[in-house]
């Protein structure tokens, strides 16, 4: 019996690997989106350049902040994805210009 949670991953799976090519490619860029805005440190699922696909851009969110902030391991599914659309090298060619934070000088 399959809880809740892997209900929620099957289908998230489904909707990352499956359906046609121009679906696909939006899924793709979707997905490599989310993996720029982890390096950026900014989220944001439902913005119009994401095309509707919350999943896949929350899926290479969570890839690329793993890869670029935590440095953990990724599971066996996450490394394919990751693979696939080339993840690591969005992290490392992503430029990170205009986003500055002022520092506080201490007194």
């Amino acid at each position: 019996m399959a809880g809740p949670a892997r209900k929620y991953r099957r289908r998230q799976d489904a909707t990352v690997n499956r359906g046609s090519i121009g679906t696909m490619k939006t899924v793709a860029e979707a997905t490599k989106l989310g993996c720029r805005d982890a390096v950026k440190g900014r989220k944001n699922a439902h913005q119009d350049a994401a095309h509707g696909h919350t999943a896949a851009y929350r899926q290479g969110y969570r890839i690329c902040d793993t890869i670029y902030h935590s440095g953990r391991a990724l599971n066996r599914d996450d490394t394919h994805v990751m693979q696939k659309l080339h993840l690591e090298s969005e992290v490392q060619f992503t430029p990170l210009g205009g986003v500055h934070r002022k520092r506080r000088r201490r007194r």
